[in-house]
């Protein structure tokens, strides 16, 4: 079982991801979507390792457009979206 922290940083870093996905990669729309300051955003995905670059990616996959570089989205992002699909079944 995690503990607390790990367990509200893992949250954090969801709920982050899906407020961006939602302002479709828009760090500002996405910050007022949470309620906080877009600076917030920027350090929650740098924390977890994840680029705008995987938020774009993911975003254009989910609209069935082509990548438009070799990039792979991150780990999380697949994991997220993966437990998306778990749950919507």
């Amino acid at each position: 079982m995690k503990n607390l922290h790990e367990a509200q940083q893992e949250f954090r870093r969801d709920y982050v991801v899906k407020a961006l996905l939602e302002a479709g990669g828009n760090q500002c729309r996405a910050a007022e979507i949470l309620g906080v300051h877009r600076n917030m955003i920027g350090r929650i995905l740098s924390e977890n390792g994840i680029t705008m670059m995987h938020v774009r990616e993911t975003i254009r996959r989910r609209k069935g457009l082509p990548e438009y570089r070799r990039g792979v989205p991150g780990p999380v992002l697949r994991s997220i979206e993966d437990r998306e699909r778990r749950l919507s079944q």
